[in-house]
Parts: C-alpha cells; structure tokens; sequence
C-alpha cells in the first residue's frame, strides 16, 4: 500500500490551506513534544520513545579531539547525525557514540547530535567547543547565559513525517547557548497567523496534529530565566497524499432481468487514500477474459446496474466483475462473482 510522502523546505512556498471534506482517517491522533514537556494540540498521539545519553552535553577543546559518549535508555542506537559539518560521530556497539571536530581557529560554536534507533526513537546531546586562537570571547558573540536571553535557534527542519495512518511530523533546530527550553509554533501561512502549538527541553519537537494534503509552516523561540529570542528561520511542511484507495466493501449484490445491481461502501482505513472515481469492470469471455469497462461513477458513487448478459461464460454460467476505486495514485479492485445458473453471488 502507499502511505503519505512528504515536501519539507526552508523558503518560500505557497500557502495551501484550503477547506477539505473531512474523513475519519484525516486527524487520526493528538499532538505533544518529543521530551514530553507541554504539549501539542489535542491527546490520542503516542510520542516517540526519547533516547538518554550521558552526558547529555560535552565540550571538545579548540585543539580538537574526541568525546564518548553512553546511551543509558533506549538503545541500541543505529543512526547518528549532526547539526553541523565540523561536527562528526560514530557508533559502537549501538550503545557507545562518539563525537569528534578538528580543531577551531575562531570563536567557540556548538550544535546538536541527534541519533535514532530502529523503533522510532529519538534523542540528541549537545556539543560545544571552545574558542580558538582566533576566536571571540565578546559576550554580544558568545552570550553568557547567564546574563542574557538566548539568541534565536538556527537551522530549523523537518526531519521525518511518519505516515498518513501516523503523522509524526519531526522539527529540529541548532541549540543556541543558553537555552534551557524551546517555545515551538506553527501556521498555514508563512507571513502570519503563527500560534504556540506546544513547548520542548530538546532541540526538537514531533507534531502530530497534522493532517494529509495540509502545508504547515514552522518557527521555534529559545527561552532562559533571562528572555525569550526572536523566531527562528521558518520552515515549510508540506504533508502530501499519495495513498490510493482500499477496495470496495461490498454490502450487496442482486440480479433483476438482466441486469446485476452492485453497492458497496468506501473504507476508511488510514491506510487508504480518498478515491475520485471508479468503474465496474467485467471479464469478456468472447475475447480471453479481457476485462471491459461497463461502468464508470464518481467518487461519491456507491451502486451501479449493469446488462450482464453478454458477458456471461457459456460453459459456466459465471459472470465475473471487480469494483475499481480510483485517484491518481493508483486503484483498488473488489472482485465479485455471479453465478447465473443458481443465481448466487460470492465477495
């Protein structure tokens, strides 16, 4: 089956929130954050499992060198990467991460590592390195956070999506020195409208209100005891529908004259995607089985009547027929057999 993909960027893009007809596979769980401080719109969502690292934030001299760090929850630990290409990692065993930078001729910088593991899971540490030769110690560079709100996260993106049965939309940023916490908001317009959906301790958020065929835009404040930044750079998600429809229920199927009557019902499934039209289709035995389109319909359609007569084998009296739901991501067909000798039907 194909579940949802989607577009994230870090630039302009249209706005694209039209009103849509709802259905039940449309807003199939609640929201909340990652680290599970706060929360997000609504409940029924189950957040990712959070990945602990100790310790959960290590300094590297401006020389250069290495830093080991131990998962002590939620390992083992199967992917690392890092907010910054001065920054690399590896992992050991699945429960030993290291960190490494060369060495730093300017002022002390940081990042995040975030790192996953095969069931979803997430966590991230933060590395910083102190300044260089070259570098700044002037506080309007590199603020004391003690002293001074934090500056504004950088580096803001979409991560991961989860799928359209489960939406996971996944936000992470660079962590500016100094912040204790992260305000995270959102809106279907890139130039207003932007509300606080939920709050994180980490370096990243999981959306799960969003809904398929929605574009989301995102912006994220740091906060300390001192102040809150300014937002961070937006950015754009963009939650695509690629599912193509489930098979047709059939709820019944009769014969007058002749003529067959089929109805059926659309799934709702949030695996399946909304059909736009559909076909009856029957099985020619005067040309090989060759199926022929007797029938087309809207996506709103849930009967159709069709002249079975020539399409009826002579050896068996069988007629052969699907129901075809279809969008533009593919089709789905629900077979169905009618046996005209002892007017019987099987689905």
């Amino acid at each position: 089956m194909l579940l949802a993909a989607a577009v994230s960027s870090c630039g302009d893009g249209d706005d694209d929130d039209d009103d849509e007809e709802e259905y039940p596979w449309e807003n199939p769980g609640g929201g909340g954050n990652e680290g599970g401080n706060g929360g997000g719109n609504g409940g029924g969502g189950s957040n990712p499992e959070i990945i602990r690292m100790s310790p959960s934030e290590v300094l590297i001299p401006a020389k250069g060198g290495n830093v080991s760090v131990s998962v002590t929850a939620g390992g083992p630990i199967t992917h690392a990467q890092s907010g910054e290409s001065w920054v690399s990692s590896s992992i050991s065993g699945g429960y030993l991460l290291t960190v490494s930078a060369g060495p730093n001729t300017g002022a002390s910088r940081g990042c995040n590592v975030f790192v996953d593991n095969a069931t979803g899971g997430m966590g991230s540490i933060v590395v910083r390195q102190s300044a260089g030769s070259g570098g700044s110690s002037d506080p309007g560079t590199n603020p004391d956070p003690g002293t001074s709100a934090p500056a504004a996260p950088t580096g803001l993106y979409v991560s991961d999506t989860g799928s359209a049965g489960a939406p996971n939309c996944i936000i992470k940023w660079n962590a500016p020195q100094g912040a204790t916490s992260y305000l995270i908001y959102r809106s279907t317009s890139e130039s207003s409208g932007y509300s606080q959906i939920g709050t994180s301790q980490y370096a990243s958020y999981a959306d799960q209100t969003v809904k398929v065929g929605n574009t989301y835009y995102y912006r994220v404040k740091a906060k300390n005891a001192k102040g809150t930044s300014d937002y961070s750079n937006t950015c754009r998600y963009e939650f695509s529908d690629t599912r193509k429809p489930g098979p047709a229920k059939i709820t019944s199927a009769t014969c007058s004259g002749s003529n067959i009557t089929v109805r059926w019902s659309v799934p709702t499934d949030k695996t399946y995607g909304k059909p736009t039209s559909g076909s009856i289709r029957v099985a020619d035995p005067q040309n090989g089985g060759t199926a022929v389109e007797v029938k087309s319909f809207s996506a709103s359609t849930t009967s159709a009547t069709f002249n079975y007569r020539p399409y009826v084998a002579s050896s068996t009296g069988g007629v052969n027929f699907v129901v075809r739901l279809t969008n533009q991501h593919g089709y789905s067909e629900k077979a169905v057999i009618y046996n005209s000798k002892s007017n019987e039907f099987y689905y």
